[in-house]
C-alpha cells in the first residue's frame, strides 16, 4: 500500500482531515492559538480582549462624604446635595447632576436588578442636643420604596446610624434612585458624618 503525500498544505489538510489550526502556532500573541496548561486553565492574558463574553453589569457607583456637614432638619433632605462627596462612577451617565453641579441621582442605563446600600450616620454635636428620630428613605422616580425609621422617647443620645440594603429592579432608561435623610433633635442642627461613615453604592446583579 503505497501513500501519496500532497505538495501542498490544503491538499495535505484535507487528506489528512486538519482543520486550519494546523497553520496556527501555540502561543498568547495575534494570530496564536490559545493552549491550555497542564491544570487545564488559560494561560495569562489580557482580560480586556475577551469578546462575546455574555451579559452587561450595567452601570456602577460609590459615593462616600468628604467632609462633615450640616444640614436642616427638613424633612426630604437629599443627602447627596449636602456637602461634597466623592463619587466613583463606571459610567459617568449613570449619575445625573442638579443645576447646581451636585450629585441628584443614580440612572443606570443597563435594564436589570441592582444591589443598592447606603450607611447614613447622624450626629447632632457635643452642644447637649439629643436626637428624637431619624429616617432613611430609598426613592425610586420619586416614590419610597423602602425606609429605615428610629423614632424613641425619651431622646436617645447624640449620634445615630441608618445602614440600609435593598435589590430594585430598574428598566436601564427612565428609572432612577434617589435617598433622602431625615433627623429631628431637640435643639441645634444635626451633622451627616463623614470619614468613612456616610456612603452609598449600587450595581447590578449578575441574575437580571
Amino acid at each position: 500500500m503505497s501513500i501519496i503525500i500532497p505538495n501542498n498544505l490544503t491538499d495535505l489538510k484535507t487528506t489528512l482531515g486538519l482543520g486550519s489550526a494546523v497553520e496556527k502556532d501555540v502561543g498568547t500573541s495575534a494570530g496564536n492559538v490559545v493552549q491550555l496548561d497542564g491544570s487545564g486553565n488559560l494561560p495569562a492574558v489580557d482580560g480586556s480582549n475577551l469578546t462575546n463574553i455574555p451579559g452587561d453589569y450595567g452601570d456602577r457607583y460609590h459615593a462616600e462624604l468628604s467632609s462633615d456637614v450640616s444640614f436642616d432638619d427638613a424633612n426630604g433632605v437629599n443627602p447627596f446635595s449636602q456637602g461634597t462627596w466623592t463619587i466613583n462612577i463606571e459610567d459617568n451617565d449613570s449619575f445625573v447632576y442638579d443645576t447646581g453641579g451636585n450629585p441628584d441621582y443614580f440612572q443606570p442605563t443597563v435594564a436589570g436588578y441592582y444591589f443598592t446600600c447606603a450607611n447614613m450616620v447622624y450626629d447632632t454635636g457635643t452642644g447637649g442636643s439629643e436626637l428624637i428620630a431619624s429616617v432613611l428613605y430609598l426613592r425610586k422616580n420619586g416614590t419610597t420604596i423602602a425606609q429605615q425609621e428610629n423614632n424613641q422617647t425619651p431622646n436617645y443620645g447624640r449620634m445615630r446610624n441608618h445602614h440600609m440594603v435593598n435589590i430594585v429592579y430598574m428598566n436601564g432608561t427612565t428609572d432612577y434612585l434617589d435617598y433622602r435623610v431625615y433627623c429631628n433633635d431637640s435643639s441645634g442642627t444635626p451633622t451627616l458624618k463623614a470619614g468613612g461613615m456616610s456612603y452609598a453604592f449600587a450595581y447590578k446583579l449578575a441574575i437580571g
